[in-house]
């Protein structure tokens, strides 16, 4: 049995070998549809990594919490509140209030513009901010309402060029009043996909903020950091939740990186089956092609298969000869799709700067819908020539 399939492998390399021309056009669908096919999941996965490693360095365990300005949110979501939420959760780790509000800044004749942020000294610690002069205010700033600053470091080059801003004294204009504050350090660029523009804001403590800029106790937004070993979605939901049973629906929105990067993924893993979808009709129109060729062979070999069948070969035996070299052709154009999908997709990645892995489900992928290709279109021509009559097939011209 082994030295009959070596035959039919033989028969089948030397039919594509005889027939170039036709060889190369039969396999042309075959090869655009599996090439397509390792391109699009190579790109989509290498996407999607990227996304998702984007996501983990901008802290994918932080949550966001913005209280809306309903008379019921504005009664208990006060900066005390965010002691009584961390109080609730174990899995909170820390939680910490901002206010925000925009503003334009000057030193001496240079101006810039900003967002001036009020919050409490821990949120230094909180990002694991780093400065590349001076330091975060402190608790007592905070305590004694003092007029103290840390500025983001393109407000720093905006205002100082060159120059040590700590020490200095800066004016920041808001709404139609003005405060002079003391730059008590600049934070180091900040390159992180968080929900604050930290290069482009002033921090000043919360308690000034509330005395200089806006005189209530109204919180723009608590940000949580969730525990390591906890999931961020599963908890996220469990503090809508409570949230939801304290004030409306309406009263509060959240927002997470966990969450965004997981419809983000959905999302990405959709459009990646779509497109490959697409590269699968390229595969069954290349199999068409492989059968409408393949029937042409059965014609032209008629009188070859009648021989076959008069010296004892058995229709099984045409069948498989015929199913084999379906095989070999879609094969041989999914290893030449596979060899120009990966020079694709490795020069379209070159091109958009993103580190590339090839798929090895996208290889194997390949390497099987070949197969199948060529023995689900295969089989028909394949059985028209094992039922091939030895009499009419050796009479007919």
């Amino acid at each position: 049995m082994s030295g009959f399939y070596r035959e039919c492998v033989k028969m089948a390399v030397h039919t594509m070998k005889s027939n170039k021309l036709r060889t190369a056009l039969s396999v042309l669908g075959v090869l655009i549809g599996v090439s397509a096919l390792v391109v699009i999941l190579s790109l989509g996965d290498s996407a999607t990594k990227n996304i998702m490693s984007a996501f983990s360095e901008g802290g994918i365990d932080i949550i966001t919490i913005r209280p809306q300005r309903s008379r019921n949110a504005r009664e208990i979501l006060n900066d005390e509140f965010a002691s009584e939420l961390k109080g609730r959760f174990d899995s909170i780790d820390d939680c910490i209030v901002t206010n925000s509000q925009s503003c334009s800044v000057r030193y001496l004749s240079e101006v810039s513009t900003g967002m001036v942020i009020g919050t409490y000294s821990a949120m230094s610690d909180f990002y694991s901010l780093k400065f590349d002069s001076g330091k975060w205010w402190d608790l007592e700033d905070n305590i004694n309402s003092r007029l103290v600053c840390a500025i983001g470091s393109q407000i720093a080059e905006n205002l100082f060029n060159g120059i040590d801003p700590v020490g200095e004294k800066i004016k920041i204009f808001y709404r139609n009043t003005a405060g002079i504050f003391t730059v008590t350090g600049v934070v180091s660029e900040v390159d992180s996909t968080a929900s604050i523009d930290f290069d482009n804001s002033i921090f000043i403590p919360f308690n000034t903020f509330s005395s200089k800029i806006r005189r209530s106790a109204i919180v723009d937004s608590y940000i949580v950091r969730i525990k390591e070993g906890f999931d961020p979605s599963v908890e996220s939901e469990k503090i809508e939740e409570y949230m939801s049973s304290l004030v409306s629906t309406d009263g509060f929105s959240m927002f997470s990186l966990s969450s965004l990067r997981e419809m983000i993924s959905k999302s990405m893993g959709t459009i990646t089956m779509f497109i490959a979808l697409i590269g699968g009709i390229s595969l069954l129109v290349g199999g068409i092609g492989i059968m409408n060729i393949m029937l042409v062979s059965v014609a032209e070999r008629t009188k070859e298969i009648g021989i076959l069948k008069a010296i004892g070969a058995q229709p099984r035996n045409i069948e498989v000869q015929f199913l084999i070299e379906a095989v070999f052709l879609t094969l041989f154009g999914g290893s030449l799709g596979i060899a120009l999908g990966v020079v694709l997709a490795l020069l379209v990645a070159y091109v958009l700067v993103w580190p590339l892995s090839v798929s090895l489900l996208s290889v194997f992928a390949g390497l099987l819908f070949s197969v199948l290709v060529g023995v689900f279109f295969g089989v028909y021509p394949a059985r028209k020539a094992s039922r091939l009559n030895p009499i009419d097939a050796l009479s007919r011209d």
